[in-house]
Order: C-alpha cells, then structure tokens, then sequence
C-alpha cells in the first residue's frame, strides 16, 4: 500500500506576529484620522440639514401666526401675553416647543385626553413629539450632564434672542435711554413674566447673515453688548459664558477640525435669517452680528 506523504506544516513565528500586528496597528493609526473626519463631515451634512427643516418650521409658523416667527422663550405667568389655560398648560415655552408640531407628524391637541379622560398637558405632548424630532438632530451634541448647562429639554440648538437690530442701539442721533428701551421692546425675543416685556419676531425683519438659531449648549444664545468690542482676551473655546457681559454660549468647535481653536476656524453651523444654514467660525459670526471687524491679534 502506497504511503501517503503529507507536507509538514509550521505556524507563524513570534515574531512573525508581532510584525504582521504592528502593521495592522499602524494603518490603523493611518486611517482612524481620515475617517474621524469623514464621520464628523456627514454629521456636519445632517445637523445642516436639521436646521434646514427648522428653518422650514419656523415659516411655516409664520404663515400661520399673521409673519410672526416665535419667541426664543415664551415664559409662564405673564400677563401682557399669557400662555395658560387653566388645564395645566402654564408652563415655559421655547422656541423649539412652538414650532414642533411643524416638525412631527404628532398631533399635539389642547383638548387630547388619556384612556382615563383626564387632559394630557400640552407640554406633555410636546416632549414626546420633540424626542423624535430634527429639533435633536445634531449628533455631535452632548448635554453636558455634568455641568450647570445640563437641561434634558436642550436639544444642542439654541435660538438668538436679541434682533439684527440690537446693535443700532446707541446709534447717531438717539439718546441712549430711548435706545436701550427701544431694543428691550423691539428686540428682545424673550417674553418674560417678571419683567413684562419682550417682543415676537416678524419674518419680515429677515437679515440674511444674521444667525436664529445656531449650535449651542443652551437654548437660547445670547449676542454681545451693542458697545462691545472683540477682546482676544476670552476664552473662546468651547464656548463662552460671558462676552462683554451677556451669554454667548455658541458651541464653537461641535464641527471643528480636532485640535483646532482660532477664531476663523468654521465649527459651529448656524440657521440663518433667511433661512439658510451653513458652517461658520466664531469670528465669522461675531463679525455678522456686529458688523464689527475683527482687530489683529495682539
């Protein structure tokens, strides 16, 4: 009987492997750049496209609310223009509240009631249709859970409060009293109950460089003082809380090139007046509200 001969066979050498794993380990550090970036550029494509669509929201609720775009915060309690209704619906409105149901397919109806009968509050409603909604469409958004800004109805948007005419306050020819009132009564898109002021917005006033709604780490963002110049003194990044005074809290690196932290470098993607989003830098945006110029670095 013939013998049957079989070719000897040896595994890989020590080394062998540590070779063929160093070279695994250094396309990966290769390529783990390349596709962070191609991950954090499609994230980028669809947080535009959720401000898009609330760009879209936010005419159509001007179509139905006679041109007027809602409040960035529309609080409980206020009797110039109350929100109540004696069910339970006394509660704090914000802009991504008013405009939901133009952004779902939820119905959100005062008179909706439980298998029990009892009335579900509206705000009830909302934040079931807003859980489910491009109001949190930005995935590189995370709700600081660990700091003072944490609030589980901020969807990673907020929405400028002052007007494209805030900095003509202080303007040539009006006393700066008269102009201080007339921007807390014109445009201050915040309707308080303690105060007893704030305005609605009209979609006429649009301003196509003006930003509405931007990435932020709040839900309202804030605009710096009319008299304010830019200072390279503060600290920018990520965002800051105090500039010249008022809340900016504009998140500045959310779409930012990793490592990057100069004030030219496009990071944050706004929602503009006239209803087109694009990616811009914190200088760029600075410089749009203001009308100010940027001074050279020091």
């Amino acid at each position: 009987m013939p013998r049957i001969s079989r070719r000897n066979t040896r595994g890989f050498t020590l080394v062998e492997l540590l070779v063929v794993i160093g070279i695994i380990a250094l396309l990966i550090s290769i390529l783990l750049p390349s596709l962070q970036s191609a991950r954090r550029s499609a994230n980028t494509v669809k947080c535009l496209a959720a401000l898009r669509e609330i760009g879209n929201a936010y005419q159509f609720y001007a179509l139905d609310f006679e041109q007027k775009l809602p409040p960035a915060v529309w609080e409980e309690g206020n009797t110039r223009l109350p929100i109540g209704d004696g069910v339970g619906n006394d509660e704090q409105r914000r802009w991504a509240d008013l405009i939901i149901e133009y952004l779902t397919s939820v119905d959100i109806d005062p008179t909706k009631t439980d298998d029990a009968g009892n009335l579900i509050p509206i705000i009830q409603q909302i934040e079931e249709a807003r859980d489910n909604s491009v109001v949190w469409g930005c995935t590189e958004w995370q709700n600081y859970r660990d700091s003072t800004f944490y609030d589980p109805r901020r969807p990673g948007y907020g929405m400028v409060y002052y007007g494209p005419e805030w900095f003509k306050a202080g303007r040539a020819g009006v006393g700066i009293v008269d102009a201080l009132q007339d921007r807390s009564d014109t445009q201050y898109y915040y309707i308080t109950g303690s105060l007893n002021r704030g305005t609605i917005p009209k979609s006429t006033d649009a301003n196509s460089d003006f930003p509405l709604v931007t990435d932020a780490v709040t839900h309202i963002v804030g605009v710096p003082g009319y008299d304010t110049e830019w200072n390279w003194d503060w600290d920018w990044y990520p965002w800051t809380p105090q500039a010249g005074g008022y809340d900016y809290l504009i998140d500045q690196t959310r779409h930012k090139d990793v490592g990057r932290t100069d004030v030219f470098a496009r990071g944050t993607n706004a929602l503009f007046w006239d209803g087109h989003a694009a990616t811009e830098s914190i200088g760029g945006m600075w410089e749009a509200m203001t009308k100010k110029e940027i001074p050279p670095a020091p």
